[in-house]
């Protein structure tokens, strides 16, 4: 394996590829069908102007556009007497567009000025383009406050949606920035530079440089600046000091010139601001203890805590004269520094039925986290281009748990603990991936090979102080992973706009686990040993050979693909410290795929992808030491664990209106897995002995992973946008539902946790003026859970969340600035029932030329109700929580603006 990877580097050095791409089509008289000889195409970039292209149409009707980067165009078609052809066009390949016919007019008129209000949002094949004058924000806001405003955008609770779908990253004129961090990139970008913004599914990378979309995309938006703000240099700089000892110091810079993109940021604060994403390198042990370490499904929360956060990074990005080279990269450092307090409850179904654990957890942790994220590109002559993709991410993570709990059934006490758990790791993962492609001298043809090389390492050591027993147990675990890949492929040209795609995928996984459980025998000095039934070293080599064929169709306006792979999967492992053997084994497997784009109207089209996959079980799954580090929630691994397999289908449609300025998309998602991993839990009715000294005491549980089959996620969702002109209002509108069938398994039983969920949103944004600014948003959340054991354990719950936040610009440069959120908890049981409001608030007053500074005193929590309540429900019990939160304090903070822009 590694010979073929060597052999395939070389490769390299005489094999790259080109990314510029030929459109070509026919102009036609619309009736007699005569070819319109002399008749003008234009493609214009519709990022960059500068970068468009034209050609003649030749006798026989044909025109070719050549060179094209890979972008959106509009192609202008003109001649003398006909009605002048608009279109767009998103040009990723080279392509073959279905005839065009101008249309013959009468008389000619002379040239007159229309002045109309801007069109706020088009859609341009699979684009969504929104036109950012068309939305009115307050000065200060960012693009973020923008595009909450956009239809069919939310923004909030750490995630950027587009009609309900997440959007993974975001671009700045076409360049990534700050990596696949959303929230980031739209608080960084003031809204006054932002021209235009496109929502869009964005191709693989292999996708984009080969030109054969193999039908892996992720959600993207890229933010097109105005032209007379790309050069010079704009931010913003904060600082606060508040009641209570609390600080905010934050600040960004960002320095445009021709193609080079620069931005600083920095940001230390204990307010629980963070607009920056977290990485969780090492899979630290701290708050994820005792059988929860094998299956989680739930959304993820919202902080809680109070943590102290320091941040600093930096993006870049440059490009050379016609492309010859590209460079886009960034660097991130975030340390935080969390404080928690927990109270939970978990109350169990089945057999069970009336026994609860009851926890409180004190926490305090210390995360640090380096990122490094590049993209390197480098044209080397017209046929040849190679691509490189290093990221790296280095963590250190320290945290310290204190912990009381007990377990009583009916009022009757099945068990106690008082410990403390304390966790050291580190942990760096560094990927490397490399693309290249050859173009042959025929249209289309072409070949690629991709090489990737991943390698994670994470070490940590856990110190567990049992005070119910006098004792103490360090556990120290390491984990490497190196992964080999590379992948050849061919296309063929087929026909006026089909390829074919024939490749071949080889890798391999070097997968290590090491487990070493030290004991301390307080009563006989402390003495130490090794203790043999919780300690093991586990290899695992998984080798995988996927030939596959692909084909594919595109037209101007729809495209169509499918294809299917052979999947061979070698498992081969060696197990050691414990009695039991992983046996060698091996999977064959189909994975078929099929996507495609159809217009069903000039206004309409549907999206749909049907796609297959597998999974294999990690090491900590199939690793059959006992991890006893929470006495009365142990875990074990399964030996036994077969690879799982996932179809999925994901169906859109969205129609878009124009001249009513309306739009209403839909889409849908439907998960299934066979031989699903999840959690088999054992509930002792008495104390068991699983190991030499280690015992499950009566009411404790003991988790393992299982394969079950079964196991269904299905989602739809609902979104209409409208504008309310009398009260120049955008309304958003959304409804979605969605259903999961969890197959579980509690004392040899299953039990199928059906989770049924029905929500809703709407959401009215002013677009009044930047002096008035305020959006209002209601949601609805309903859920009901049903579990095939207990029928009388059936749930439902609900939440009702108002929120609205205003920016009021009035007298003399003075801004008031509020937001609320009051939310409505109807929960599991009436205990549980519970509401609450956050209100915020700030009066400010700008001074200093075009209002560049300000001064604010501001107000969080003001009538001091803030709390944080969860509840989570599983195939074995339902769980509500209460954690602390920061509460009400007062800042007074200062502002700069920096505003230096250069004509280009």
């Amino acid at each position: 394996m590694k010979n073929f990877i060597i052999l395939m580097t070389l490769c390299v050095s005489t094999i790259v590829n080109s990314q510029q791409f030929n459109v070509s089509g026919r102009v036609l008289e619309d009736g007699s069908g005569e070819s319109m000889i002399g008749s003008t195409v234009l493609f214009v970039n519709v990022k960059d102007s500068l970068k468009s292209a034209f050609t003649s149409v030749n006798t026989d009707g044909s025109f070719t556009v050549k060179n094209l980067n890979q972008a959106f165009y509009q192609i202008r078609i003109q001649s003398l007497g006909y009605r002048t052809f608009r279109q767009y066009i998103r040009v990723t390949q080279d392509m073959t567009i279905n005839p065009i016919l101008l249309e013959s007019i009468a008389t000619e008129l002379d040239e007159v000025v229309v002045e109309a209000e801007e069109i706020a949002v088009q859609k341009k094949g699979d684009t969504v383009l929104y036109k950012a004058g068309a939305y009115t924000v307050n000065p200060d806001a960012t693009a973020a406050d923008l595009v909450s405003k956009m239809p069919g955008m939310v923004v909030g609770d750490g995630t950027v949606e587009s009609n309900g779908e997440s959007v993974r990253q975001v671009l700045v004129d076409g360049k990534q920035f700050f990596g696949q961090d959303p929230l980031l990139a739209l608080n960084t970008i003031p809204a006054e530079v932002v021209n235009q913004i496109e929502v869009f599914d964005q191709q693989s990378e292999r996708a984009r440089a080969t030109g054969f979309d193999d039908g892996n995309t992720i959600k993207t938006m890229n933010v097109v600046t105005k032209e007379g703000k790309r050069q010079g240099e704009f931010g913003r700089i904060r600082a606060g000091v508040g009641t209570d000892e609390r600080h905010w110091i934050e600040g960004n810079l960002n320095s445009f010139k021709n193609r080079r993109q620069l931005t600083l940021l920095g940001l230390t604060n204990d307010i629980n601001k963070s607009d920056f994403s977290n990485s969780d390198a090492s899979g630290g042990r701290g708050g994820q203890r005792g059988g929860n370490r094998f299956f989680g499904g739930g959304a993820a929360q919202a902080p809680t805590g109070i943590t102290n956060t320091q941040t600093f990074g930096f993006n870049y990005s440059n490009e050379g004269e016609e492309n010859k080279w590209r460079l886009e990269s960034s660097y991130f450092y975030d340390r935080s520094r969390l404080d928690n307090i927990e109270e939970t409850q978990r109350t169990f179904f089945g057999e069970q039925q009336g026994q609860v654990y009851n926890e409180q957890r004190a926490s305090d942790s210390d995360n640090t986290n380096h990122r490094l994220n590049a993209r390197g590109e480098y044209q080397i002559n017209d046929k040849n281009t190679i691509i490189y993709t290093p990221s790296v991410t280095i963590q250190d993570f320290s945290s310290v748990d204190r912990t009381s709990a007990n377990t009583v059934f009916r009022e009757e006490s099945l068990n106690a603990t008082e410990n403390d758990f304390t966790t050291v790791s580190n942990a760096y993962d560094v990927n490397n991936n490399l693309i290249y492609r050859h173009k042959f001298g025929k249209q289309g043809r072409s070949m690629f090979t991709e090489l990737n090389f991943n390698t994670f390492n994470s070490e940590g050591e856990d110190t567990f102080r049992d005070f119910e027993n006098d004792s103490t147990t360090i556990y120290q675990n390491e984990r490497l992973n190196n992964t080999y890949a590379a992948e050849v492929g061919y296309i063929e040209p087929v026909g006026k706009s089909g390829q074919v795609q024939i490749g071949y995928e080889l890798r391999q996984e070097d997968r290590e686990r090491i487990i070493n459980t030290i004991e301390f025998d307080e009563t006989n000095r402390g003495a130490a040993s090794v203790n043999d039934a919780l300690s093991g070293n586990l290899n695992s080599e998984l080798t995988y050979h996927r030939p596959s064929v692909n084909y594919s169709v595109r037209s101007f306006s729809n495209f169509f693909s499918a294809g299917l792979a052979f999947q061979h999967s070698q498992f081969d492992n060696a197990n050691e410290g414990v009695n039991t053997s992983l046996d060698n084994r091996s999977f064959n497997v189909l994975l078929p795929t099929f996507f495609g784009r159809i217009p069903i109207t000039n206004k309409v089209d549907m999206f749909m992808r049907y796609s297959t996959s597998t999974s294999a079980p990690s090491t900590s799954q199939l690793q059959e030491v006992i991890d006893n580090s929470n006495p009365l929630f142990l875990s074990v691994g399964n030996s036994n664990l077969d690879q799982s397999y996932t179809h999925q289908l994901f169906m859109r449609i969205a129609k878009t209106n124009v001249e009513k300025n309306t739009s209403i998309s839909n889409f849908s998602i439907i998960n299934t897995t066979s031989n699903f991993i999840t959690n088999g839990t054992f509930i002792t009715p008495q104390d068991s002995t699983l190991a030499p000294g280690i015992v499950l005491e009566r009411g404790a549980q003991l988790a393992s992973p299982v394969n079950i089959d079964g196991y269904w996620n299905v989602r739809n969702n609902t979104t209409y946008s409208f504008v309310l002109e009398a009260f120049k209002l955008n309304v958003n509108a959304t409804a979605g539902v969605s259903y999961i069938r969890n197959p579980g398994l509690v004392n040899g039983i299953e039990n199928i946790s059906e989770t049924f969920n029905l929500n809703s949103r709407l959401t009215f944004a002013s677009n009044i003026s930047e002096k008035v600014d305020f959006n209002v948003s209601y949601t609805w959340n309903g859920n009901q859970v049903e579990n095939s054991t207990q029928e009388n354990q059936n749930n439902q719950y609900s939440t009702h969340t108002v929120g609205g936040n205003l920016n009021l610009i009035f007298w003399k440069g003075f801004v008031l600035r509020s937001d609320i959120q009051y939310q409505m908890y109807d929960g599991i049981s009436d205990e549980f029932d519970t509401s609450y409001a956050l209100l915020n608030g700030s009066i400010a007053k700008k001074f200093l030329k075009d209002n560049a500074g300000e001064v604010s005193l501001s107000v969080y929590d003001l009538l001091n109700q803030n709390q944080s309540v969860t509840q989570n429900v599983t195939a074995a019990y339902f769980e509500e929580q209460e954690s602390l939160v920061l509460n009400q304090y007062f800042m007074l903070s200062f502002m700069y603006t920096i505003r230096n822009f250069k004509k280009g």
